[in-house]
């Protein structure tokens, strides 16, 4: 397409000559904008996983000098030696092996499978932990079955060893009043000797089997108690943890565990067990941290090569095995604070922080939607096309007006000249500016008059 006119040339030269530097300035000024955005966002990520973090370590660490504390109480040793004496004391009455084992198949079928079934989209659970308990487990768990909780405290029921029973009353009512102090599930004493369950807050299936050689010798709950039993007496720091792993006594809850080792005299008589509850971690997971609507703060954990996680987005915040979006585990091995935008489905901008815990690999993520990031960004773009819209109306005025202002002299000497080609020779210019164009028309005049 050819452009005759010069007005329209002039117009385009205009427009040209303002739009193109201010399109240019303002594709730079929004591409630099969206970058110091998404740094401020990163930056603001990081420092609110950091904050999440010390709160988490913080609520750790204070649970481990709270067990502490409760190790060096005279009165929770004194426990743990009546229990243990009252647990080995000859029985007073013989049973039937085959009904205790009756027994324990009846509430398991009863009352442990619904239960495990509705907390795991029903999954069933096996019963071979039935062949391994020995008869002394058999025994216990028949004279004294699962508790009724933290909010029923009171007596066990189907009577029960008296020596036991004497303790119990004793000091039942102590340790059940910590489970809710501490934020646990429940509490454990074991015989350091024989890794008998001895006492148990709830008395799950666990109680009173062996941590040594029984069914659950090789859940978190038998590896916390041989690793504090194994502490030496002189370690500075004697309490243990043991990361999150499902534990089949309850149903299957991912359950981290706390020990210590107890002590009289300088000499082991006994290992508490503490089971987490993680209503601490779920309330500083839970809390909002005002990043916007789609935030999302998780705490991350590696179990063997499994990884276990708590989410601010999900009320069934606890999954082991499962992959949580955007996680990356060599990331927490790693150990270093990093951040990066997922591009597979939903783009989200995400942020890792490991913890410092020992005989843990956990680490806080977060992450909040790309498109809600950078929304300030997209108000800056609106503003710089309503920007480039006035800027190209005003050019376009300016333009108009200048190429009339331009054209209307040449328009005036262009028409002198045809007069003069038609034969009318006293044709002038008449309109005589003091520019370029108006000196023409005098050399115009000038030239007309000596034709």
């Amino acid at each position: 397409m050819v452009i005759h006119s010069l007005r329209t040339r002039l117009v385009l030269f205009v427009l040209g000559g303002s739009l193109l530097p201010l399109t240019l300035v303002g594709w730079l000024a929004i591409r630099e904008a969206d970058q110091v955005l998404l740094e401020a966002v990163e930056h603001q990520l990081l420092a609110t996983l950091e904050i999440k973090k010390t709160e988490v370590e913080r609520e750790v660490r204070g649970l481990g000098t709270q067990l502490a504390e409760l190790a060096s109480r005279p009165r929770v040793v004194q426990a743990m030696v009546a229990f243990k004496e009252a647990f080995f004391a000859p029985p007073v009455r013989g049973e039937d092996r085959e009904l205790l084992r009756r027994t324990a198949e009846h509430r398991f079928e009863s009352r442990f499978l619904p239960e495990y079934r509705r907390l795991n989209r029903g999954r069933a659970a096996t019963s071979g932990y039935l062949s391994l308990l020995d008869e002394t487990a058999l025994r216990w768990q028949f004279w004294w079955p699962e508790g009724e909780g933290r909010d029923g405290a009171g007596r066990p029921g189907s009577g029960g060893e008296g020596d036991y029973e004497r303790v119990h009353d004793l000091y039942h009512e102590i340790f059940h009043a910590l489970l809710g102090r501490h934020d646990l599930h429940d509490l454990f004493l074991v015989d350091p000797e024989s890794g008998r369950v001895v006492y148990s807050v709830l008395r799950e299936v666990d109680f009173a089997t062996s941590l040594i050689d029984g069914p659950f010798a090789g859940s978190g709950l038998g590896e916390a108690f041989r690793r504090a039993r194994a502490v030496e007496a002189s370690t500075a720091e004697p309490r243990v943890l043991v990361d999150h792993a499902p534990h089949f006594p309850s149903l299957d809850r991912p359950s981290a565990f706390l020990a210590h080792p107890l002590r009289e005299g300088g000499k082991l008589v006994g290992v508490l067990v503490a089971q987490l509850d993680g209503e601490g971690l779920d309330r500083i997971v839970g809390e909002t941290v005002g990043l916007g609507r789609t935030e999302e703060v998780t705490l991350v954990g590696l179990v063997g090569d499994q990884v276990f996680y708590r989410s601010n987005r999900s009320r069934e915040h606890e999954r082991i095995g499962e992959r949580v979006p955007g996680f990356s585990a060599e990331a927490v091995r790693v150990g270093q604070a990093r951040v990066w935008i997922r591009r597979d489905g939903e783009e989200r901008v995400r942020a890792l922080v490991p913890l410092a815990l020992p005989g843990v690999t956990w680490a806080m993520t977060g992450s909040i939607a790309l498109d809600e990031a950078m929304q300030p960004a997209e108000h800056l773009d609106r503003l710089l096309l309503a920007t480039l819209a006035v800027v190209l109306v005003v050019a376009s005025f300016v333009g108009l007006r200048f190429g009339r202002m331009l054209l209307q002299p040449l328009k005036g000497l262009a028409g002198a000249a045809q007069r003069i080609a038609n034969g009318e020779w006293s044709a002038r210019v008449r309109e005589l500016a003091e520019d370029e164009i108006g000196q023409t028309g005098v050399v115009f005049n000038l030239m007309a008059e000596r034709v």
